[in-house]
């Protein structure tokens, strides 16, 4: 079914009247990238890990797949795709497996279950999906827009078997040539940044999922030709890409893209190299939550000049987030736990980030999705086991389903977490705080 199109006024916009007043910093890695390269896929997988999936460097497609870690700022390569390709789209499912799907010229999926691979090739695309918007909608199903030889495309590709359904081939209005897209779960729209096809200029459109409808917002005499996009949940950060007489990149600015309100701010930046042409132009970003940070990888300069180059930018200046509210010290602390991802102690749709230096950092699923701690991942409700509730029970004690230490008070369908005093564990038997010689903990505390 071809999307509805929305004709609305376009607004024509420049920088010259987009002030902010504001600045963010970019920030070098120590690391490197082994390789100068440029077009690569980068998937996150919530907790320490940026995964960057092939790219283009050395003057040919890579195959490699990259491991950065952000807490050590260090890189290393993981596994190799079975072929080389760049510009395609990476994914990460509910269960921790990686997808490549597209690239330029490229039509073929790929999936592995281990970072260290092997990959396997998983299904074939109904087109060659290079230079697309890739986005997420849930934990097992991902959305392609538009794309080099795709422009006018919306098709979404099942992440456990690979399956695709072409929703359209002309819904982009085909403007959409070399394409970034977010993702907001609140609004459930996609909005796309598209370089048109004559690549003069750069359009914002929408794609509402439920209803198929597609409109266009707005319209840049500065081009989105090879920007990254970086996405906090609500603002979209247009950064760099291609620079020609003619055809003005976003420089020493980013623009700021509010998804719900459409409100535009253009940010100064400080800390990048003075290029005056090219910048961040066919670079790899991602957002890490916790931090507000954007990381940058690679991308290229001037003259195809292909970067090796890391970058972060701390985005509290113009947009601090509230982080979610740390549990109780008593029910929950990290000075005891290996560094990695834990489930909440009292809310499903939460988790908890351990970091080596013992620092929590609390993320909450975008509804209406639950953290599974079997996946460590944000998965779908009906695939994840909710014990910390008190619906439907009657008042008394309960195990609590992640540490024997803990236990859940039901009262009037209240719900409370209460730790047992160290070093006894909950008695699911007896109901109540026993020494651990006489309980049975399958669990780690």
């Amino acid at each position: 079914m071809r999307p509805i199109l929305i004709s609305i006024f376009l607004q024509i916009i420049s920088s010259s009247n987009l002030i902010s007043g504001e600045t963010l910093t970019f920030t070098e890695c120590g690391a490197k990238l082994p390789i100068q390269s440029s077009g690569s896929s980068a998937v996150y997988d919530g907790f320490d890990t940026i995964y960057l999936i092939a790219g283009f460097g050395n003057g040919s497609d890579l195959t490699d797949v990259l491991k950065y870690s952000i807490y050590n700022d260090s890189i290393q390569v993981v596994s190799q795709l079975p072929e080389g390709h760049y510009t395609g789209c990476g994914f990460r499912a509910a269960d921790g497996s990686l997808i490549y799907a597209g690239g330029y010229m490229s039509d073929s999926v790929f999936v592995t279950a281990n970072e260290t691979g092997p990959w396997s090739f998983l299904s074939t695309l109904p087109g060659e999906y290079g230079y697309s918007g890739c986005i997420k909608h849930d934990p097992w199903s991902a959305t392609i827009l538009g794309g080099w030889s795709t422009s006018g495309s919306i098709m979404e590709l099942d992440l456990r078997t690979g399956s695709t359904q072409q929703i359209t081939t002309d819904g982009l209005d085909n403007s959409c040539v070399l394409t970034n897209a977010v993702w907001n779960p609140e609004t459930q729209n996609a909005t796309v940044f598209c370089s048109v096809a004559s690549y003069v200029g750069g359009s914002v459109l929408s794609y509402h999922r439920p209803s198929g409808a597609t409109s266009q917002i707005l319209r840049y005499t500065k081009s989105f030709h090879n920007s990254a996009v970086g996405f906090d949940g609500v603002n979209a950060y247009v950064i760099g890409g291609w620079h020609s007489e003619g055809l003005p990149a976003w420089g020493n600015e980013i623009l700021m893209f509010h998804t719900t309100t459409h409100e535009t701010r253009v940010v100064d930046v400080a800390g990048i190299p003075s290029w005056n042409g090219s910048i961040f132009d066919a670079s790899t970003v991602t957002y890490v939550p916790y931090l507000n940070r954007l990381y940058l990888f690679g991308g290229r300069s001037d003259l195809f000049k292909n970067l090796d180059t890391i970058w972060y930018v701390d985005l509290d200046p113009v947009n601090p987030i509230e982080q979610p509210t740390h549990p109780d010290p008593e029910i929950f602390s990290c000075q005891d736990k290996s560094p990695g991802l834990y489930p909440h102690p009292t809310d499903c749709a939460m988790s908890i980030a351990c970091r080596p230096d013992d620092d929590m950092f609390v993320a909450r699923c975008a509804s209406p999705f639950l953290y599974d701690p079997v996946f460590k991942s944000c998965n779908l409700p009906e695939l994840v086991d909710c014990e910390l509730t008190c619906q439907d029970r009657i008042d008394g004690a309960y195990p609590h389903p992640h540490d024997c230490s803990l236990y859940i008070n039901c009262a009037n369908n209240e719900m409370s977490v209460i730790k047992c005093p160290p070093p006894t564990l909950f008695d699911p038997i007896l109901q109540v705080c026993n020494f651990p010689e006489f309980v049975d903990c399958a669990m780690s505390r």
